[in-house]
């Protein structure tokens, strides 16, 4: 089994962070986003595939002012059309459940996501026409990649919402090293022809409190009462991905992810 990998995109935060815990790898390589972009179509990008097992393609639209998130749909089309052959992984997200009332698995309705949360589940919905070897990851808040994360780089003082509980917004999160961790697997599993999902949720157990999160880290903040509005909390069932790999059931304190954002904040 040659389980040899291609990830394709290292420039977002995601892909910065996961190329550095990643960096020691000899399975693993990494096709630039300058090296090819989604405007050259598949028959350009069939090259760079063909020797892999699998491809992990970590382009699209996030959010921001102005941004098309019909991106995603058109990374979708580009890198199934060209894998040739290889499984291809592609990075969903967690917003494709918007509203979430309880933990939500895959086969959850999606209730009223907001336009990146759409785009995301349309990708999917284009990837599953390619057939059996495609994967859409759908990946819990990557921390050091968040929103949480995003507040505290800008120095601005932090603000939490709190609930009646007395707790701050709980979600699903995975770790850089967790998330390297859980993609070599799935690559395993992938290189050795093993059955895998159209969709599967990507986190670590448990849901974190992002407030148990800033304490962890010893920094203060401003507690704010959380508008009625207000979702508390945004969690995955991860029963699907725990029966492909059954340590990712292993629990992860909150203690612990933050020190693997540390760990990978210094090889940045």
């Amino acid at each position: 089994m040659s389980n040899k990998s291609l990830i394709i995109g290292s420039g977002s935060r995601v892909g910065q962070m996961l190329r550095a815990v990643m960096r020691d790898l000899e399975n693993i390589d990494w096709l630039p986003s300058a090296t090819w972009r989604v405007e050259n179509g598949p028959e350009l990008l069939k090259p760079h595939i063909q020797t892999y097992d699998s491809v992990f393609c970590l382009i699209g639209a996030t959010p921001g002012a102005g941004v098309d998130f019909g991106l995603n749909v058109e990374v979708a089309n580009a890198v199934c059309a060209a894998a040739q052959g290889a499984h291809v992984f592609l990075a969903s997200s967690m917003a494709v459940y918007g509203h979430m009332e309880q933990p939500a698995c895959e086969s959850s309705e999606p209730q009223s996501p907001n336009a990146y949360g759409a785009s995301k589940f349309e990708m999917e919905q284009v990837a599953g026409s390619f057939g059996a070897r495609v994967t859409s990851l759908r990946l819990g808040n990557v921390m050091g990649a968040d929103m949480l994360a995003g507040n505290l780089a800008s120095g601005a003082e932090m603000k939490l919402h709190i609930f009646p509980d007395g707790r701050g917004p709980r979600r699903s999160y995975i770790d850089p090293e967790k998330l390297a961790d859980c993609l070599q697997r799935l690559f395993e599993l992938a290189a050795s022809d093993q059955p895998l999902p159209a969709v599967l949720n990507v986190s670590s157990n448990p849901a974190l409190d992002m407030g148990d999160i800033l304490r962890a880290m010893g920094i203060g903040f401003q507690e704010i009462e959380a508008p009625e509005q207000a979702l508390q909390s945004a969690e995955m069932d991860i029963s699907r991905l725990t029966a492909l790999i059954p340590e990712m059931a292993n629990p992860v304190p909150v203690k612990d992810a933050v020190a693997a954002w540390r760990r990978t904040e210094a090889l940045l």
